[in-house]
């Protein structure tokens, strides 16, 4: 068995990673998702277009985060990335956030956001292509939201679906599920974590 240690571990498995999330982000790291292209070199003839943008072929550079669509995803948690002269794919936006100046436990939260984000674009992308179901940018970062916040406050799991709070930060909004008032994005509602 190779042992081989690989460099982009700590970016998936990590002290607040979700096995659900990191699996996905593991295997779209070594490129093992099926996407268009993966399946085209295995003579399976599907369509290679992108589900979201319907313009460029989907390969896992493209489809994370190349595409407009899941571009915006990543750009709801991590606006600074609009900043960047290149779209970033998903090593360099790991990389980016293991070369921000924050604590250990801040950059395994952003671990935890990216893997999710992985996760939810995978999963908006398989129900576009098989159930004929397609979230909008918005529906989709809440949902993110809401399973990073519930990952992070599972013992208060319970509770938490029945007050009125920010899916980012847990603040008080005056509206229910899945309502979103925070604008900061996930680093600025985990400062205080």
């Amino acid at each position: 068995m190779d042992n081989e240690k690989v460099s982009w571990h700590k970016f998936v498995w990590h002290k607040h990673s979700s096995l659900r999330f990191s699996i996905y982000s593991w295997i779209a790291f070594k490129e093992g998702l099926k996407t268009a292209s993966n399946l085209a070199t295995r003579g399976i003839s599907v369509c290679p277009s992108c589900i979201f943008c319907k313009s460029n072929l989907e390969t896992h550079n493209h489809l994370f985060f190349e595409c407009d669509f899941s571009f915006n995803i990543l750009l709801r948690f991590f606006s600074r990335m609009q900043s960047m002269l290149l779209r970033s794919n998903l090593w360099q936006v790991f990389n980016y956030i293991e070369d921000q100046e924050v604590t250990n436990n801040m950059k395994n939260y952003h671990f935890l956001s990216i893997s999710a984000i992985v996760y939810f674009i995978w999963r908006s992308r398989n129900d576009r292509l098989f159930s004929n179901c397609s979230d909008s940018v918005t529906v989709i970062t809440s949902k993110i939201k809401r399973a990073v916040y519930l990952k992070i406050h599972r013992k208060n799991a319970s509770k938490i679906c029945s007050l009125d709070l920010c899916l980012c930060c847990g603040r008080y909004t005056g509206t229910p599920w899945p309502a979103s008032s925070c604008n900061q994005g996930l680093a600025g509602c985990f400062e205080g974590l």
